[in-house]
């Protein structure tokens, strides 16, 4: 994997890690009691900034290990970037506008949300085939 592009995942890694420790503020103040809402929502942001995040930093670490154009280093790089910030954004509107998000009907907030939480599964499927390519283009090249 190119350097840059390994840069690239861990910089918006951490940025997804650090949107997923924040949503814990809001996650807190929801179970004391402080604000309204829901704590599942709150949780989902709190996990899904963590997951996505530590995803995309182990995927930067193993990028060596996958036999990839530098062209389908940057589409892997791509997707997986905008399935981790789509997941995290998912739970903080969920969150902050106690909507679900699991379809298309109004109002706007859960229209967004359920946009925020379709798009990035096609962008992991996506990522997660070209990982699967790039790793069995490597069995093939050592032996």
């Amino acid at each position: 994997m190119p350097h840059r592009f390994q840069r690239r995942l861990i910089f918006h890694g951490a940025v997804v890690i650090l949107l997923g420790m924040l949503s814990g503020i809001p996650l807190s103040m929801v179970l004391l009691g402080y604000i309204p809402g829901n704590p599942d929502d709150w949780k989902l942001a709190h996990m899904e900034g963590l997951i996505n995040g530590l995803l995309l930093i182990g995927i930067a670490g193993c990028g060596q290990a996958l036999v990839l154009s530098e062209r389908q280093f940057k589409f892997l790089s791509l997707m997986l970037t905008l399935m981790a910030h789509g997941n995290v954004l998912y739970g903080w509107v969920r969150g902050i506008f106690g909507v679900k998000g699991l379809d298309l009907a109004p109002p706007f907030a859960n229209q967004l949300a359920a946009v925020l939480g379709g798009m990035p599964v096609i962008f992991a499927f996506i990522a997660i085939s070209l990982v699967i390519w790039g790793a069995y283009r490597k069995i093939d090249f050592d032996e």
